[in-house]
């Protein structure tokens, strides 16, 4: 068993700390039996998709695994492989599990889920706010998603990346990048990524549904942020949103006349939101 290491373990992929740890790490699959893993509360593509992914990991290892999400998987997710079978509770027994995986948390509270504080953990997180509350921590805060750090797991473990495991860990991948526009994604995101899609032979479904409604989402924005440029007196033919980075896939093809560049802030769901707005006249 690992000892106890109070301290967040960095440790950015291709290095020599990062595929010790990955070791340690397949050590204490192979080690225990019963596992449980989860992610955090209100998931999202990457936290279903990648516990998807470790759970299918474990079950070809000829583990026992429970799925568990403090949350309702989103609508938009709920075409995954073997999606069914994530159980959704705000508690656990933990004399159920030897051990537990806990993917993209800075902490047990983050999972929503009580019962799970004294169990041992493997702890997997790629954000640089991650720390060291499992007894064996890995933290590689360049990574672009926690599919990919759970992807370099299933290969050192010797399990067979299947197309329901790829198609998991894809969705996952681009979720948590956003289309691949996050300032994290990298040329090694796109390898991944490349990989992936070679072995499901698909893009899949989920991911159309999710940009089909990303996509909506943008207009809906958009048509908010004309209106408020109308009502400051700006009249554009033409808008397009250039910040979130996410929905900066806008463009429109006609001869540009004026530009302007315009922050506009509009308050959403109780938040004041800023967004910085290219108005353009066209002839």
């Amino acid at each position: 068993m690992a000892t106890f290491a109070p301290e967040p373990v960095i440790a950015n992929h291709g290095t020599a700390a990062a595929a010790r740890l990955v070791e340690g790490i397949v050590a204490e699959i192979q080690a225990h039996e019963r596992f449980l893993v989860v992610s955090h509360a209100r998931p999202d593509g990457d936290a279903v998709g990648s516990v998807l992914a470790m759970g299918s990991v474990l079950k070809q290892l000829g583990k026992q695994v429970d799925m568990v999400l403090a949350d309702a998987v989103p609508q938009v997710y709920r075409t995954l492989p073997s999606v069914e079978e994530i159980r959704e509770s705000r508690s656990i027994n933990q004399s159920d599990y030897d051990l537990a995986i806990i993917l993209e948390c800075d902490g047990t509270p983050r999972t929503g889920i009580t019962g799970i504080d004294g169990m041992h953990v493997i702890n997997i997180d790629h954000h640089v706010t991650g720390t060291g509350f499992g007894a064996l921590n890995w933290i590689d805060p360049d990574a672009s998603a926690v599919a990919a750090m759970v992807y370099e797991i299933a290969l050192a473990a010797g399990a067979d990346v299947t197309p329901a495991i790829a198609t998991c860990l894809y969705t996952a991948l681009l979720t948590d990048t956003g289309s691949f526009t996050y300032p994290g994604t990298s040329a090694e995101t796109f390898t991944l990524a490349h990989q992936l899609i070679l072995i499901e032979q698909r893009i899949p479904d989920c991911i159309f549904h999710e940009l089909q409604s990303r996509n909506e989402t943008v207009y809906a924005e958009r048509n908010e942020v004309v209106d408020s440029l109308l009502g400051r007196g700006a009249v554009p033919l033409r808008t397009e949103l250039i910040y979130p980075p996410e929905i900066s896939f806008l463009r429109w093809n006609r001869p540009v006349r004026l530009e302007e560049h315009v922050l506009v802030q509009m308050r959403q769901a109780g938040k004041l939101r800023t967004f910085c707005v290219r108005a353009v006249l066209y002839t």
